[in-house]
């Protein structure tokens, strides 16, 4: 509980040796700053619980740093927060984010080495002020595998207006599995939405200029039946949009 700063170059080793471990105060690793944590012993584990914030200040060199293996487990709550531009270094073990990330530090680049399993309940905040991952928006970096799940929400700062056909990477992973529950946001306009372009590596948004007007057709993807689409007026782009989530983006669907 309370809070505790890393900052200046300092550094804190912790060992969870075979035990629950949990935080849900304010751990702020920043100005340079590394938190390490070692896991030991008999399926130990550290909670970020419901409340816990952890600010990472990644430009300054700082990084939360997990050794382990796979029976370790990294968990961020459903309630808990982990913020900035960070350097997440997983080495082996298995980090669960069932609450927030919010990369950047309006906008910025967040990056976890190794895997991420997001849970049911995880929600990914990304900000868009221009097209440069970074500098103009934020990004989610996972150079092992994501597992999607949960909320995705896209909100635009700074009075920025993305043009038609603006791209956002907003992340990029080595591979992707599962399938994400919720993507808000994606309404940018009246004649302008973000269609998304999932991929094995990663997910992209792209700025369509087109019509809100549903054609009345219904179809299917991937064997899920309930898809309305949504076409500007000369059919040049179409999107289908199922459960506030954007499932396919231009060129016209078959």
């Amino acid at each position: 509980q309370g809070t505790i700063n890393l900052a200046n170059g300092g550094t804190v080793t912790m060992t969870v040796n075979g035990a629950d471990y949990t935080s849900s105060g304010t751990i702020n690793v920043l100005g340079g700053g590394d938190l390490t944590i070692n896991f030991s012993g008999t399926t130990p584990t550290f909670t970020n619980e419901s409340g816990g914030v952890i600010n990472i200040d990644d430009p300054a060199g700082s990084q939360l740093i997990l050794n382990g293996d796979a029976a370790d487990t990294f968990i961020n709550a459903a309630g808990a927060e982990i913020n900035g531009s960070a350097g997440i270094i997983n080495n082996g073990v298995t980090f669960t984010n069932a609450g927030t990330l919010n990369p950047g530090l309006s906008p910025g680049v967040m990056t976890i080495e190794g895997d991420l399993y997001q849970g049911d309940s995880a929600v990914l905040n990304i900000e868009l002020a221009g097209t440069t991952p970074g500098s103009g928006h934020d990004q989610l970096v996972v150079t092992g595998e994501i597992q999607w799940n949960g909320t995705i929400n896209v909100t635009l700062i700074d009075g920025f207006e993305p043009q038609a056909g603006d791209s956002f990477a907003i992340v990029n992973a080595a591979s992707t599995t599962g399938d994400l529950d919720h993507l808000h946001g994606l309404r940018i306009g009246d004649d302008m939405v973000l269609g998304t372009d999932f991929s094995d590596t990663g997910l992209t948004l792209i700025t369509l200029q087109a019509s809100v007007e549903n054609t009345g057709v219904d179809t299917a993807v991937g064997g899920r039946a309930g898809y309305s689409v949504y076409q500007n007026a000369d059919a040049s782009a179409q999107v289908l949009v199922a459960n506030e989530v954007t499932v396919v983006s231009a060129p016209p669907v078959a």
